[in-house]
């Protein structure tokens, strides 16, 4: 008996090396010596040896398994290594055999806290309360537990019982500011943190919930320090790195935002917000897909998560999936009516479905909400523009420019609504924020080369003029070029690789370089579409010299026999859609079955220059011999100014195609919606940009059948006329 006295003694005192070899000599004399495998098991979870510490004590209790503090211990010990469940039934035990034994209340209310099973863990610290009301601990975790249910207030008033118990506990501090920060007492919240700070300096919770109150307190640039010395602190800490996500995304690092989000999901991936956050930062690296599937972990997570319904109606509009989007938004707003991103979200769903009065309708709601958002006006203002409320799109974009002077979206809208009504000097300057706008970005040249805008000579200068747009900005503006070759600069043209054959035929163009290829050395640049600010360019003064591109000779002989081919009578070309990935695509293109109604025109032979057929196009072609479909027969834009330049006239909505026949002087009829894009100005059916294009207008908003019966009868006439207009067009050796 000396022996274990002796161990039991030294494990007292603190020297547990002592103790565990004097344990150790005990049960190698007797294996069954309780005493010895009891305290040798608390010796072994002291040191953090839990597998250990299990085997013991449960050998102890093999012996005997009626002592409490050994059930309590061995309950303890199966928390320590996850197994909750086996915990509880040990702390069940003990609790018959001492029904007031207080810890062991706290300890299996932790077990049923950890094992997720909240009320159970309520039950049991308010047990241990019951007994001992000063218990400053159950105080404090039966706040954790009350905060998980959401009983913010309850929680509150349980962990300033705990500090008014011990006055010290700076954990129970820390807990107190976070509840208060989820009752909106964010002053209050970050004084509490503060001081639990002073009594625990590298308290890694109480930063985080410093970090939530200060950005609740607009203090953004705080909250985010707070946040990286909370994950710091400690890197295990899931909240910290999910809530430390969120200001990052707020402050536009969004790299580091994803990889937070990994970690804290790493930790813990059953937080649905952290899910959300996650997926805000997929969509904003176009990572859509991706960003679709993270919400949908957030919503089985949790099924009423507001703010993952919204995100998820944005990203299903990214993707254009517009049906599911509206209904995602309306899901969200059933379970929060005020929230202003879902009304914002279903607002642009609607402008995406040219709904635009129900677009305007969601973004009034949300702007009497929280009239303070800049991008909620900017989305307002573009709806309006589409529906031809002008005036109130332009004081919706100004709106926007007053609460955010540096919204790029604002000053992109209002630039392209000014050159819509003409006024290109107060157009153009705004006209280039589009290069801190979300679709001209990933377009934006990072060259070392200074940017030219017409005020630097450029005599003995070689300047680069590059593409940034679709294929039909490159053909308008590339008219520029000998404009600039006249100012005394090489010019070398870097443009998309399906123009470069044609455009080499451009007077003052020393080299056509393809987009993506080796650049020749250069002095200076510019985007082809900063050209009209370059030259300050007014209605008055477009350089409207056509044809200013030419087809190949060689060319226009290959193709002469097929376009010749067939009966006399005048030759229509037809374009009916544009580039599909084109955010205004919805709104220019024409399905082919609208058109159908021209092909019976008497007299009329009808060209398909359509490149990429849709679905269901095939087949209508087929239905209707009388159109000859020549588009994927074409290789390059060469191809095609050939073909136009045999044809007599051509039809087309606004694409590449509309361009290219008003670069070549050919006789062009161009479909444009009710409020066209700014290069087609309003009120009129000429174009300053192309002498030979007749524009046809929407009469009301979606009305493309009023369109295309003014352009049958005016096709009607001139085939009735007899007189075949001359197929016009510059042609090249």
């Amino acid at each position: 008996m000396a022996v274990i006295d002796d161990a039991l003694t030294a494990h007292r005192n603190g020297d547990i090396a002592m103790a565990e070899m004097l344990y150790r000599a005990v049960l190698k004399s007797d294996g069954r010596h309780f005493d010895a495998l009891h305290m040798l098991g608390v010796l072994c979870a002291q040191r953090g040896n839990f597998v250990e510490a299990e085997q013991h004590l449960r050998a102890a209790l093999a012996v005997d398994q009626a002592v409490p503090p050994c059930l309590h211990n061995y309950g303890r010990v199966l928390s320590g290594v996850g197994r909750h469940d086996e915990a509880i039934a040990a702390f069940d035990k003990t609790l018959a055999l001492a029904p007031n034994y207080v810890p062991v209340y706290l300890d299996r209310g932790n077990a049923q806290l950890a094992a997720g099973r909240l009320p159970g863990a309520l039950a049991s610290y308010d047990r241990a309360l019951a007994l001992e009301p000063r218990f400053a601990p159950a105080h404090y975790n039966r706040g954790i537990v009350l905060e998980r249910l959401n009983r913010h207030a309850e929680a509150l008033s349980s962990y300033e019982r705990a500090v008014a118990l011990h006055p010290n506990f700076a954990e129970a501090e820390s807990n107190r500011g976070g509840a208060l920060a989820r009752l909106g007492r964010y002053q209050d919240a970050l004084n509490a943190c503060d001081r639990a700070l002073s009594l625990s300096p590298d308290l890694a919770q109480a930063h985080c919930n410093r970090a939530i109150a200060l950005e609740r307190l607009g203090r953004g640039a705080e909250a985010l320090q707070s946040s990286t010395r909370a994950v710091a602190l400690d890197p295990r800490l899931a909240q910290g790195h999910g809530f430390h996500a969120s200001l990052l995304i707020k402050a536009g690092r969004f790299a580091e935002a994803l990889q937070s989000c990994d970690r804290a999901l790493a930790l813990d991936p059953t937080n649905a917000q952290t899910h959300c956050d996650r997926a805000v930062v997929l969509a904003k690296f176009a990572r859509y897909q991706e960003a679709h599937e993270a919400c949908e972990r957030a919503l089985a997570l949790d099924p009423n998560h507001a703010e993952a319904h919204s995100n998820r109606a944005y990203i299903l509009e990214r993707l254009r999936r517009y049906s599911e989007a509206i209904e995602a938004c309306d899901r969200a707003l059933a379970l929060s009516p005020d929230l202003v991103p879902a009304h914002c979200n279903r607002g642009v769903v609607f402008t995406k479905l040219n709904r635009f009065a129900e677009a305007i309708q969601s973004f009034d709601r949300a702007a009497a909400i929280d009239p303070n958002l800049a991008q909620l006006h900017c989305n307002r203002g573009s709806a309006l523009r589409h529906i031809n409320r002008l005036d109130e799109a332009m004081a919706s974009f100004q709106k926007a420019l007053a609460l955010d002077p540096n919204s790029a979206d604002a000053h992109l809208n209002l630039g392209e609504l000014r050159l819509l009504r003409g006024d290109f000097a107060g157009g153009q300057p705004e006209y280039e924020w589009r290069w801190q706008s979300g679709p001209a970005i990933p377009n934006l040249r990072q060259f070392s080369q200074p940017l030219w805008l017409g005020a630097e000579p450029l005599t003995a200068k070689t300047i680069l003029l590059h593409s940034e747009q679709g294929l039909g900005d490159t053909i308008q503006f590339c008219r520029y070029a000998p404009l600039v070759a006249a100012r005394g600069g090489r010019v070398v043209l870097e443009v998309q690789a399906s123009l470069v054959e044609l455009l080499k035929s451009l007077p003052g163009v020393a080299q056509v370089v393809a987009k993506g290829g080796v650049l020749p050395a250069f002095d200076m640049h510019c985007p082809l579409a900063s050209l009209p600010l370059a030259f300050a360019t007014r209605i008055e003064t477009i350089p409207a010299d056509t044809p200013y591109l030419s087809a190949s000779a060689a060319l226009r002989d290959k193709w002469r026999p097929q376009i010749d081919a067939g009966a006399a009578g005048l030759k229509v070309g037809i374009a009916w859609a544009g580039n599909p990935n084109l955010p205004n695509d919805h709104i220019r293109s024409i399905d082919l079955q609208s058109m159908t109604a021209l092909f019976a025109t008497p007299g009329v032979r009808f060209f398909s220059l359509q490149k990429e057929l849709r679905e269901g196009d095939a087949a209508l072609l087929r239905a209707h011999p009388q159109v000859v479909h020549l588009g994927e027969a074409m290789d390059s834009f060469a191809d095609t100014a050939a073909v136009i330049s045999l044809l007599d006239v051509i039809i087309s909505v606004d694409t590449a195609v509309a361009h290219l026949a008003g670069a070549l002087a050919a006789k062009t009829w161009i479909l444009v919606p009710y409020v066209a894009e700014w290069r087609w100005l309003l009120d009129r059916s000429d174009s300053p940009w192309y002498p030979t294009v007749r524009l046809f207008r929407q009469p009301a908003l979606n009305d493309w059948t009023g369109v295309v019966a003014a352009v049958g009868e005016a096709l009607r006439a001139i085939a009735q006329d007899g007189r075949v207009p001359a197929a016009a067009g510059q042609v090249s050796a």
